[in-house]
């Protein structure tokens, strides 16, 4: 009942993650597709209005506030500082008629309008065309161009008086919208981050924890399953023994050294011969792996929770020092060499309680033979009976090792 009651808690808990990162993901994404249709409507809306050409006839009497205009420049535009607050570059601009203006024009632009530059002549090698809409100067603008007249007008005589007598009462400020490119490259990247921001939650969401519901639906536990757990220990149960306690835990270093009389090696497998040597399998691994480890009053069992790859080295020996020699019925596949410790055999075993509040286990075994375990505080769903197996099994190692001393 615990356990099934741990299970619809983890169940509810994932439901409520999928539903909030698909919730963020939706708003993420779905202010970006916002964000561009509005843009692209807007866009289609500005595409619609007319727009005058300031370099034509008769064409300053159609300029009107908020109206579309487009002007041809045939000099290289002259800046006027210091540059409005928040406003952008402000600059005089000639047309290809002589006529001056003030435009309000982005670096982008000028770089484009210096490229045609003919640095011998002066002038620029064609006129450029840009578009913008037409805005009425302001105050601050207006004293801006009169403090830099000198440059265009080569007199100090404009003032606020006769401002209309040089330029006209408004200013061309460049489009920040234009043909083929709806946004500005930094909103572009702002709209791809929020767009790989909603992608990577619905990564999560059904990629990772959806699939963890269907898999405690069924009962899936991976390698945090106990009765695969049990399953994996009972092949290496000796005749007699019954399983105590067991747990999923962490392989952190092995180096199983076992002896084993009258045999061949044989590719894979050490095989019984009358003829052959006694021989000294050392079996290595220093790398965390998963692993399940079971305790019986007799004995240590260890089955890995996956196939891992091994060092081994193999000694012709005489007289192995230290435990007894292990005689092999028929065959015995080098995989399973270093499952089965006898607790009477331990001539060491110390535990060192992590940060994590999980327990390192360190056993050093009268032949040479050393295993450093990890012991996790907590198993998955699959484990409900994890943190009292780790307490039994703990325990019977400090009294069977004990026994030995």
């Amino acid at each position: 009942m615990e356990a099934e009651n741990r299970i619809s808690k983890a169940k509810k808990r994932l439901v409520a993650l999928v539903l909030l990162y698909t919730g963020i993901a939706f708003v993420l994404i779905g202010v970006v597709v916002f964000k561009a249709f509005s843009e692209k409507k807007k866009e289609a809306s500005e595409s619609g209005k007319e727009v005058i050409d300031l370099s034509g006839p008769a064409s300053e009497e159609k300029a009107e506030e908020g109206q579309y205009a487009m002007l041809e420049i045939a000099e290289l535009p002259k800046a006027m500082l210091p540059a409005v607050q928040n406003a952008g570059m402000f600059y005089y601009v000639t047309d290809v008629n002589s006529h001056i203006y003030i435009a309000n024009l982005s670096n982008e632009t000028m770089k484009g309008i210096i490229d045609t530059l003919d640095t011998e002549t002066g002038k620029l090698k064609s006129a450029y065309r840009f578009q913008g809409i037409i805005c009425k100067i302001t105050e601050p603008i207006k004293k801006m161009a009169i403090s830099n007249s000198v440059k265009v007008f080569g007199n100090n005589k404009m003032n606020l008086d006769n401002f209309a007598e040089y330029l006209d009462e408004f200013y061309i400020k460049e489009s920040i919208t234009k043909k083929g490119s709806a946004v500005s490259k930094r909103t572009a990247t702002l709209y791809t981050c929020l767009v790989l921001c909603g992608v990577f939650f619905l990564v999560v969401a059904f990629g990772h924890i959806l699939p963890g519901i269907i898999k405690l639906n069924k009962g899936e536990f991976g390698i945090m399953d106990e009765k695969a757990m049990w399953q994996a220990l009972q092949k290496y149960l000796p005749e007699g023994e019954t399983l105590e306690a067991g747990i999923c835990g962490i392989g952190l270093q092995t180096n199983v050294r076992q002896a084993f009389g009258k045999c061949v090696l044989a590719g894979k497998r050490l095989l019984a011969d009358e003829n052959g040597t006694t021989l000294r399998v050392s079996k290595s691994k220093y790398a965390r792996f998963g692993v399940y480890i079971g305790i019986t009053w007799n004995y240590l069992i260890l089955s890995e929770c996956e196939t891992y790859k091994h060092y081994y080295e193999f000694d012709d020996v005489l007289e192995p020092e230290g435990g007894a020699v292990k005689e092999i019925d028929t065959e015995l596949r080098l995989e399973d060499i270093g499952t089965c410790f006898p607790l009477a055999e331990i001539q060491s075993c110390e535990f060192k309680k992590l940060w994590t509040e999980a327990v390192r286990c360190s056993i050093t075994m009268k032949d040479g033979s050393f295993l450093k375990l990890r012991l996790p505080k907590q198993g998955g769903l699959g484990m409900p009976n994890h943190t009292k197996y780790r307490e039994a099994l703990i325990e019977r190692l400090r009294t069977g090792s004990a026994d030995n001393r």
